[in-house]
């Protein structure tokens, strides 16, 4: 019924699409690039293929819902206090969970601050309002897709739908993804080589809960290693040709034949197209420093926002406290340290937010630790950091749809109407 009202993309047609540039003429993407990804991002609005992701998507938040109700409940089972009587208890410190929403509303802007400096630089047109529709469609899709394979094309067709020219839109969530896991992979070596060490040191840890903190920080680092790994292998194909093509065969021919690649050819293009699409980008941020710096800034920004949800939720909830900003600081930073082995760990599951291994990994982490001691600070601790960084993302890109299907069933009765309205007044003309 709604998709009769709803807006497409444009579709492409062969040599439709010149090299994409910015304001200044300056080359953003390989033009082969920009239609094969551009193509990837036009089938999440086919009537059919529509069809297909929104029944992938609801079957798999299904099960994401499931599991996190069966450990909620199982939890719950074992809290000392209902939820009021957590409230009652913990009195004021409860606002700190306005923090943790004010938290991942930062998250939002600050990344929608990104879209809007590379739309702004790019086409030289402010559009912030499309900034901010595109961060929160993309986070949307990164929840509810495996591995957040939707997050980029859903991006794409929020910047096509407001007007962006298929290159630019194609070029700008590119240039944003790389930045993005850049610094994402130095936040969590930061900050666990700064303080990951004291997670497993505590002398009051269990044996039993000591060589589960080992396993999952083991994990996290694996995460970290697998992440820096394909970021510097794309740098070394990107600055040596010949040195490169060798390594992309390698690298892809390791995979064939430990048959994590199951066709070479395929694997090897997609390899080489990353490969362009992280040397153009890089090449036009060493033309323009301080777009990259602003992104550096404004993504760092969104990504310690993110990961200091998990400490206001333990200063709401526990008796934790402070007596200078220093110690503030370093409770802060295990936690931040703490949540980025919990990311790490579960980033690589190919459930949509890592479902299973995100929620196991934050139990191992906080759980009867000293930021949540006991069980009923615990299990409302889990259950408000999930609703709060994961399910709230999902409410507010419902929320976006349902808002911009309205606004475009509103646009098209009333043009419906003018159209009528001039049909009437032509024939009482004549």
């Amino acid at each position: 019924m709604l998709e009769k009202f709803a807006t497409p993309i444009p579709e492409l047609k062969d040599g439709e699409i010149d090299t994409p540039k910015d304001i200044e003429g300056f080359e953003l993407l390989d033009e082969s690039v920009v239609k094969e990804e551009y193509t990837k991002a036009a089938e999440l609005e086919k009537p059919k293929s529509k069809k297909k992701s929104i029944i992938i998507s609801v079957i798999f938040l299904a099960i994401n819902i499931a599991f996190v109700s069966f450990l909620a409940t199982s939890l719950l089972k074992s809290a000392d206090s209902s939820i009021i009587g957590l409230f009652k208890t913990q009195g004021k410190r409860m606002w700190w969970l306005l923090l943790s929403v004010a938290l991942l509303g930062l998250s939002f802007v600050a990344d929608a601050a990104a879209f809007a400096l590379l739309i702004k630089k790019i086409t030289g047109k402010s559009k912030p309002w499309l900034a901010y529709k595109t961060t929160s469609m993309g986070k949307y899709y990164e929840a509810i897709t495996p591995l957040a394979i939707g997050m980029q094309p859903g991006q794409i067709v929020e910047l096509s739908k407001g007007g962006i020219s298929p290159g630019v839109a194609t070029s700008i969530p590119i240039m944003k993804m790389l930045v993005y896991n850049i610094m994402n992979v130095v936040l969590s070596i930061v900050f666990l080589a700064g303080v990951g060490s004291q997670i497993t040191s505590v002398v009051t840890l269990a044996e039993g809960a000591r060589i589960l903190l080992i396993v999952f920080e083991v994990l996290a680092y694996i995460g970290i290693v697998l992440s820096l790994g394909t970021i510097l292998v794309t740098i070394l194909i990107a600055n040596s040709k010949m040195v490169g093509r060798s390594l992309a065969r390698f690298v892809v021919r390791a995979g064939f034949r430990l048959r994590i690649v199951k066709n070479y050819r395929t694997a090897y293009s997609k390899l080489m197209r990353s490969v362009l699409e992280f040397q153009n980008s890089m090449n036009y941020f060493k033309k323009h420093k301080w777009v990259l710096f602003g992104c550096i800034g404004l993504i760092t920004i969104s990504l310690l926002a993110l990961a200091s949800i998990p400490f206001s939720v333990v200063m709401a909830l526990s008796d934790m406290s402070f007596s200078s900003v220093k110690s503030g600081f370093w409770i802060w930073a295990e936690s931040v340290a703490r949540y980025y082995i919990c990311f790490n760990a579960s980033y690589h599951i190919p459930l949509p937010g890592g479902t299973g291994m995100m929620e196991i990994a934050f139990i191992a982490m906080f759980g009867n630790s000293r930021f949540l001691p006991s069980q009923t600070q615990f299990v409302y601790g889990f259950l408000f950091w999930r609703m709060i960084s994961y399910y709230l993302i999902i409410v507010n890109g419902v929320v976006m749809i349902i808002y911009s299907t309205s606004k475009t069933i509103s646009s098209a009765k009333k043009a419906n109407r003018k159209k009528a309205t001039k049909v009437d007044a032509e024939i009482q003309n004549t």
